[in-house]
């Protein structure tokens, strides 16, 4: 799933177009390091984002403490976390 229509797009991959008619999506898997995982949630601005089922593939991992031989021996942990939204004004209070 990607946010835009780029020529770098892997083939047969879905491009995710956000807002209030948007398809639900019920889970969202990633494979990769925590920058993928933000930019997974980031795709989701409207609203509640949906679970998120993250393997690291990455080095470091702060995001996800498990690897995916975790999952398949049953010790991967549910985390919730919250996501902050903010917005930036001009001293005239304007975006």
């Amino acid at each position: 799933m990607f946010s835009g229509d780029r020529p770098d797009n892997p083939f047969a991959t879905q491009v995710r177009r956000p807002g209030p008619h948007a398809e639900k999506i019920d889970l969202v898997v990633t494979l990769g390091d925590d920058g993928t995982i933000l930019q997974a949630t980031s795709l989701c601005s409207l609203g509640a984002v949906p679970p998120v089922l993250s393997f690291s593939m990455g080095t470091l991992g702060v995001l996800l403490p498990f690897r995916l031989e975790a999952v398949f021996q049953g010790k991967a942990t549910i985390l919730n976390r919250m996501r902050l939204s903010c917005m930036f004004y001009d001293k005239d209070r304007k975006k």
